[in-house]
């Protein structure tokens, strides 16, 4: 596990400037830090855990509607979900709005098909119904700037990964299931 340095700056004129890297030594923090200004008060914390201490999923927060997908049908070919329904899901008009609150988020998922509220905790197992029935059970964490969840199918025991991180103001959710990779993008509203 890499050492996390977390170095806050308060300066004389009010301003403050921050940073935060993995395995970075004190010396190169503090060097790139130097040009700030001088700083009247330096907080520095080491810490073994950077996921829990930064609240960089606040990016994830507001409402985004599915813009385009990437073998999303082979992927739903692969989960065992019938040609109809494949049909059908593609033209969902997919629209989810993600609330964060510490470590405690809740999603709502509303499409063309059904609407649905979950609450899940980082790290905590919960149980989860896809759009297609499937029950599956699985935690969510959050590694760096990635939502990263895993789940098992309650019908089958296989796993489902998948993925959610803003890249260039898009949340992309990415989907992985028995070695068939799917994508969905979205647009912040």
């Amino acid at each position: 596990m890499g050492l996390c340095v977390c170095v806050c700056i308060y300066t004389s004129s009010g301003t403050n400037g921050g940073y935060c890297g993995r395995r970075s030594s004190l010396r190169s923090v503090l060097t790139s830090l130097a040009p700030l200004s001088p700083s009247l008060f330096l907080s520095l914390s080491l810490h073994r855990s950077l996921p829990q201490l930064l609240p960089v999923a606040m990016a994830f927060d507001g409402t985004w509607k599915v813009d385009r997908s990437e073998n999303y049908d082979k992927f739903m070919e692969q989960m065992g979900v019938n040609v109809m329904k494949r049909k059908l899901a593609e033209h969902d008009n997919l629209k989810v709005i993600i609330e964060q609150s510490g470590d405690k988020f809740h999603v709502k998922e509303s499409s063309t098909f059904r609407t649905k509220d979950i609450d899940f905790t980082l790290g905590v197992q919960f149980d989860y119904s896809l759009a297609d029935g499937t029950e599956v059970s699985g935690t969510w964490v959050l590694e760096g700037e990635t939502l990263k969840g895993c789940f098992t199918r309650k019908d089958n025991n296989k796993v489902l990964t998948t993925t959610r991180c803003v890249v260039g103001g898009e949340l992309v959710q990415c989907y992985n299931y028995e070695g068939v990779d799917a994508k969905r993008t979205f647009k912040k509203q």
